[in-house]
């Protein structure tokens, strides 16, 4: 069966709705302008609620505005404006501006399910560049269409970037040779434009002008794929068998790459069309390296051979990569995950990460404790890894940070993904939960002073 995807938006329509506040519109029958406003407000912070929602994630863009994009089945409000269930799991894109009102939104959903019963938009990841320009990359159903206003594509695998006044700039779908495990690890957009992804999948994947072929022998495939800012493939790689765990554009087309745990050793291959570039090994302990295009710069491991670590966390700096793995010093129960730092951004001269809590952690000067499944720390950590400030979110209920950015003023902007509201110390937002939702996993945005 065939589907096809639809893409609703909202963008200018939003300015009279709250969404720009320097704008003053009224409706052709005299009547004012919508002028509902859903942010929460405190002393330079704000939060709104986005509803029911999974796999949020933000953006920053250099005008300040912050993006978020997340997947729901679920009726989406932002102030006065509604954004309507197209199928079960939609992927909604929207920029806000730095005080919190919405700039622009769209909707992107399919309306059916493929031949094994899949529905929707299964995974997506999000980058803005300098300009602004905002990109998304997805997986939708095996054998189906996307219809991104007006530009049909396969939707197996799909990349779209609008610009900063939420215009669609360019689509590209891309369509494997059979169905099969696939899966999007990662995505990330350099200053200039550039999109990659790190992409698991097993049958052959075709390309604009080549195919990558898919894993062999029951293995599974791993590509890293890179477009042009205008939405040309540029380069790939492929490897087998190879567990991604983090990747991170830098300026001046530096890109960084990070796995965890192989399962034995190997080669990564650098490919631009069916010509090899470079290849380098990978060992069997956590790993990373960093390249310019044909260029390689750099591989080693953060953590002694020996220690078999997690790389939770990647980050470009001035000087190269920057990580962050689990905490060495965690005794936490059988079964449960150590706490890790799961998104690092910079702060004035600082570095302020996200670190989920199961049960207590010991961070050096002070001891948290979960009172839920899961509550987050911000912490603050300056020059040589020394930590000097935290601010702990959480309560009853199961709540974490899925989303972190670096906004002005010594602020930060905060996805969170919580069963109940959270209050962030000026009030919380009603619950967006009912009887009738797919899921009661509430996603709140907010700003707030760092610690």
């Amino acid at each position: 069966m065939h589907t096809r995807f639809i893409v609703t938006g909202l963008a200018f329509a939003l300015a009279g709705c709250g969404a720009r506040s320097t704008l003053e519109e009224v409706d052709a029958d005299d009547t004012p302008a919508c002028t509902k406003d859903e942010r929460i407000q405190g002393d330079g912070e704000w939060l709104r609620t986005l509803g029911p929602g999974k796999g949020a994630e933000l953006a920053r863009s250099a005008n300040g505005r912050i993006v978020a994009a997340w997947r729901t089945g679920d009726r989406v409000t932002l102030d006065c404006e509604e954004l309507e269930p197209i199928g079960d799991s939609d992927l909604v894109v929207a920029s806000f501006e730095p005080t919190g009102e919405v700039a622009w939104a769209h909707r992107i959903g399919v309306s059916g399910v493929d031949s094994h019963g899949v529905r929707g938009i299964g995974m997506h990841h999000l980058g803005v560049d300098d300009d602004g320009n905002v990109f998304i990359a997805g997986l939708g159903p095996h054998g189906n269409k996307l219809d991104a206003l007006g530009t049909t594509i396969d939707s197996e695998l799909f990349v779209l970037s609008f610009d900063a006044a939420g215009a669609l700039r360019w689509a590209r779908g891309y369509a494997r040779e059979s169905d099969g495990h696939v899966s999007l690890d990662a995505a990330t957009v350099s200053p200039e434009g550039e999109l990659t992804i790190a992409y698991t999948f097993q049958s052959r994947l075709q390309l604009d002008e080549w195919a990558i072929d898919g894993g062999h022998g029951g293995e599974m495939a791993r590509a890293l794929i890179t477009w042009d800012p205008q939405g040309a493939v540029l380069r790939s790689s492929r490897s087998e068998g190879r567990s991604f765990g983090g990747l991170r554009a830098g300026p001046d087309g530096l890109l960084a790459v990070a796995w965890q745990f192989p399962d034995r050793t190997g080669e990564l291959e650098l490919l631009q069309g069916n010509s090899s570039l470079w290849s380098e090994p990978m060992w069997s302990v956590p790993w990373a390296l960093w390249f310019r295009a044909s260029e390689l710069v750099a591989s080693s491991s953060p953590v002694p051979p020996a220690e078999r670590t997690w790389l939770m966390g990647l980050d470009v700096g001035a000087g190269g990569i920057r990580w962050s793995s689990a905490f060495d010093a965690w005794s936490g129960k059988m079964g449960e995950f150590p706490p890790w730092a799961s998104h690092l951004v910079d702060v004035d001269d600082a570095m302020v990460v996200a670190v989920p809590l199961l049960g207590s952690v010991d961070l050096g000067e002070q001891t948290f404790s979960s009172a839920g499944s899961f509550d987050s720390v911000l912490m603050r950590v300056e020059e040589g890894g020394l930590p000097r400030g935290f601010r702990k979110i959480g309560g009853a209920g199961e709540e974490v940070v899925t989303g972190l950015v670096s906004t002005d003023a010594g602020r930060v902007g905060l996805m969170l993904q919580s069963d109940a509201p959270v209050d962030l110390g000026f009030g919380a937002p009603p619950s967006a939960c009912n009887a009738a939702s797919l899921s009661c996993r509430m996603l709140t945005l907010a700003v707030i002073e760092a610690p």
